[in-house]
């Protein structure tokens, strides 16, 4: 097939023209801006790559770092069209025939390339080791993710943006906690605010992304470890089963999201948490996707890990045994519809509830869920492992980072309760495991605790004691017990910690081995 090379490309005035027509200049900038344009300011034989799913602003900041810079006439911005036929070879072609002079050169939609994944190294090899800076993004994420382990390896500088903290969206787009947890994530145009909308952005957004990757790459299925996953429909189930399974799972406070498990909540024959109706048929009719199909525990490894590889999803692993897993939706407007989707099931349906549970608490999910996907960001920056703990006699403690030492048995840890009460005093009874005995000693044996804090609802505060003496204590504990084993605790107030995180994991930097 003759390829047809398709794009769109500005430079110099026309290039400052189309920023200003977009009304850039007005939008507050997101962090990774200032990535770019630092990158762009120092010497470097690597290229800069920004992945990151729909809606979370990529093009608009590459396009704020152009203009910061000023330097339009060195400058090309490239969008390849989607109507493109070409590959890595085109490209390369390409610019080398009309754009050699430029120093700066902005590919967006660089996964419309064919075979982007293993011959992407020419952006290194070919134009950065002339002195150039080469700046690619691409609405499919997994792409450009998986070309950093395969024809850009040891040649790239990547930044995955799907993640909008808190203070980006605060600062970007004004706003509030309470608003951040119903439609944070995205930036307006793509903001989820019913099921159809959750159903299209997921389509457009992360199917779609797995599946081009894949057309485009055919190639190079292996390194996606989705070669049995041929057809686009099976794929469609797979994702939202897991979308699902993660909230569903996490409601029921299982702590655990194996592959597993995941499966067997999707097996109607065998699944231990059916009544009357089987979850998997509710979910694809929710989704309007095919019930009959089912999936190997090493297709629906494959599909979770590329969901992990554009930023969707993160996970922590049980300290206690290492091998349960429970994974997080970085996604707040996301976990926030498919809570509401589930509640609804739970309420107009007979699927069981484990022993304990309540519908009601579903924003603790989104809460926790919020909490995590932060502190997940901020510990990659430092390479410190994420973790929570839930022993055989269900103590649990809901998050724990981890600072590795060069003494194995002296690691570094910080242990967190994640409770979305306001009230201090109901916050320090939920999280009566924190300065539990047996947890303290099995924390001890693994290394030293630096800190531990119960982030909540309410305003930051020590605990000196209940204000309420007629509160109910945990069975088998004491409200006497509870407050002597958490006297001087630190109660973090949820908006500090979202604003601050890396300082409250500076502690861990700080300590001295």
């Amino acid at each position: 097939m003759k390829h047809k090379v398709v794009i769109d490309a500005f430079t110099g005035d026309e290039l400052k023209q189309y920023i200003n027509n977009l009304g850039i200049a007005k939008l507050k900038e997101r962090d990774f801006v200032q990535g770019i344009i630092e990158y762009c300011s120092h010497p470097v034989n690597r290229v800069l790559s920004i992945s990151g799913l729909r809606g979370t602003g990529k093009i608009t900041g590459l396009l704020q770092a152009i203009d910061r810079m000023n330097m339009y006439d060195n400058c090309v911005f490239i969008t390849i069209n989607e109507l493109a036929s070409m590959d890595c070879l085109d490209l390369r072609q390409l610019i080398m025939d009309n754009y050699k002079d430029k120093k700066y050169i902005f590919i967006d939609e660089i996964t419309r390339v064919k075979d982007i994944i293993n011959n992407s190294g020419f952006l290194a090899d070919s134009l950065c080791a002339m002195g150039k800076r080469v700046v690619i993004s691409g609405t499919d994420s997994l792409g450009l993710v998986k070309s950093e382990s395969a024809g850009l390896y040891h040649r790239v500088i990547s930044k995955n943006v799907t993640h909008i903290s808190y203070a980006e969206a605060k600062r970007t787009m004004g706003q509030t906690l309470n608003e951040y947890m119903q439609l944070g994530g995205l930036y307006r145009e793509d903001m989820i605010k019913d099921i159809d909308g959750l159903r299209m952005y997921i389509e457009t957004a992360v199917i779609d992304n797995i599946y081009n990757t894949m057309t485009k790459n055919k190639g190079t299925t292996g390194l996606l470890g989705l070669e049995s996953i041929q057809d686009k429909s099976k794929l469609r189930t797979l994702v939202f089963r897991i979308v699902y399974a993660i909230i569903y799972i996490n409601i029921q406070k299982s702590k655990n999201t194996s592959v597993k498990y995941m499966i067997d909540l999707f097996d109607v024959k065998s699944s231990s948490v059916y009544t009357d109706k089987a979850l998997n048929s509710l979910v694809c009719s929710q989704m309007l996707v095919d019930e009959k199909v089912t999936a190997t525990q090493k297709e629906m490894q494959a599909v979770l890990s590329a969901m992990e590889d554009m930023g969707l999803l993160v996970k922590a692993a049980n300290l206690f045994n290492k091998t349960e897993v429970n994974y997080y939706i970085t996604n707040p407007s996301i976990v926030n519809q498919l809570l509401g989707s589930i509640v609804t099931i739970l309420e107009k349906t007979n699927i069981g509830k484990a022993p304990g549970a309540t519908v009601k608490g579903k924003r603790g999910v989104l809460f926790e869920s919020i909490i995590v996907a932060h502190t997940k960001m901020v510990a990659d920056k430092y390479d410190n492992a994420l973790y929570y703990y839930h022993d055989t006699n269900n103590r649990e403690v809901d998050l724990i980072i981890e600072r590795q030492t060069m003494d194995e048995f002296d690691d570094v840890y910080l242990y967190y309760e994640i409770k979305m009460t306001r009230d201090p005093n109901i916050a320090v009874v939920k999280s009566k495991w924190i300065n539990d005995s047996a947890v303290n000693k099995f924390a001890e044996a693994q290394g030293t605790v630096v800190g531990k804090g119960i982030i909540y609802g309410g305003d930051t505060q020590v605990f000196s004691g209940f204000t309420d003496k007629n509160m109910l204590p945990p069975k088998g504990m004491s409200l006497q017990d509870i407050e002597r084993q958490n006297s001087g605790i630190e109660l973090i107030a949820a908006e500090d910690y979202l604003l601050h995180t890396e300082d409250k994991l500076q502690s861990l930097e700080r300590y001295e081995v």
